[in-house]
C-alpha cells in the first residue's frame, strides 16, 4: 500500500523509501522461498475457484468473452492453494 500512492511516495525521504523497498524485497524473497506466489491472471479465463469478479466490461471480440482484463487487487497462492483470491474485471461479449 505504501507504493500505491505515487504522489505521497515521491514526497517521502529517499532513505526511508529505500528502506521500505529493501524490506519489501526481502519479505517477498522469503515468502517466495516458502511457497508463496503472486497470482497474475490477466488474459486467463475467469474461474470462480481462483478469482473474484468485481465487475464486467463489454467487449466486441467474442473470443475474449470471460477473459480477465484487469486485476484490481492482487491474489496469492501458497503451495498451489489460493490464500487470497485476486479481485478482477472480466470481459463480457455483448451483441
Amino acid at each position: 500500500m505504501a507504493f500505491s500512492n505515487k504522489e505521497a511516495w515521491e514526497k517521502v525521504d529517499k532513505n526511508w523509501r529505500l528502506g521500505v523497498e529493501y524490506i519489501h524485497t526481502q519479505l517477498m524473497k522469503v515468502l517466495g522461498e516458502n511457497g508463496l506466489k503472486e497470482m497474475n491472471p490477466i488474459g486467463e479465463k475467469f474461474d470462480p475457484k481462483f478469482h473474484v469478479a468485481e465487475e464486467h466490461t463489454e467487449i466486441d471480440d467474442e473470443k475474449k468473452d470471460g477473459v480477465i482484463v484487469v486485476v484490481k487487487k492482487k491474489g496469492y497462492m501458497l503451495n498451489d492453494r489460493v490464500v487470497v483470491a485476486p479481485t478482477v474485471t472480466v470481459a463480457e461479449y455483448k451483441k
